[in-house]
């Protein structure tokens, strides 16, 4: 079973490819099998795996380390793009289906990319128990996003989901860094602290315009711990994501 790895912001993947061969749908039915490969001692290590195939068009389909369903990932799209350009030569523009609809990929230069991630909305607002704001800006899959308060992200993630109940809920936290330019952390559902989020880098972006902190239609930077990505947000809450993407390897697992 041939797979290759791929990451975007330190946010790794293990990709296959069902074109080829469709077996790993019945691998991916068993959330122990993904976790066993996706373990960072002791299998392959990744943040997840994600499946390609072109049923009624491109179709990405992905999971979390533990093995749970995932929505949608602008880190993933970045790099499916990468692979696509880089094995089938693909024109684009690429329109990629997930599970939250068609995403647009534009090739920006080699190993660049700018993914068309939908429309993000302010979906709420709260405090964890000890008094953290926070909002919950939904971009396909549900973020929480705190603003200002430097802390260790996966306690602010538990004191988040013991608050807001764990659901489909990820976690970013944000700061300002120079104009137009903002850090952040993140820990996801399903995988816990990672080094980077594309949809969350989304929903970090969108919070900053709706605050005022950012102005909608102008790029941002947005700093994450494995690398930085560009991020565009207009009023009707259309979102584009700007960053490169690269190979780790390639492998076969023996699926005995």
């Amino acid at each position: 079973m041939n797979f290759i790895k791929m990451q975007a912001c330190g946010n790794d993947y293990i990709y296959f490819d069902c074109r080829k061969d469709s077996s790993v749908y019945d691998k991916a039915a068993a959330p122990d099998w993904i976790s066993k490969i996706c373990d960072r001692h002791f299998g392959i290590g990744a943040d997840g795996i994600v499946l390609l195939d072109d049923v009624d068009g491109l179709r990405m389909t992905m999971y979390n380390a533990d093995g749970s369903r995932g929505k949608t990932c602008g880190n993933a799209l970045r790099s499916l793009a990468l692979y696509l350009d880089c094995v089938d030569q693909a024109a684009f523009p690429l329109h990629i289906r997930t599970d939250v609809g068609h995403a647009k990929i534009e090739k920006k230069s080699a190993g660049m990319y700018r993914v068309a991630m939908g429309r993000a909305r302010m979906t709420g607002m709260a405090e964890t128990d000890d008094g953290t704001p926070y909002h919950i800006v939904d971009v396909g899959n549900l973020h929480s996003v705190c603003f200002g308060r430097e802390q260790d992200v996966v306690q602010l993630a538990e004191r988040v989901h013991r608050h807001y109940g764990l659901g489909d809920l990820n976690v970013e936290q944000y700061s300002e860094q120079g104009e137009r330019r903002l850090a952040m952390q993140v820990c996801e559902i399903g995988t816990g602290h990672t080094l980077g989020c594309g949809s969350g880098a989304c929903a970090v972006a969108f919070d900053a315009c709706y605050r005022g902190i950012c102005t909608y239609g102008l790029p941002i930077a947005i700093e994450m711990e494995g690398g930085t990505v560009e991020v565009e947000c207009h009023k009707n809450g259309a979102v584009w994501l700007t960053g490169d993407a690269a190979i780790v390897f390639e492998g076969n697992i023996d699926d005995k």
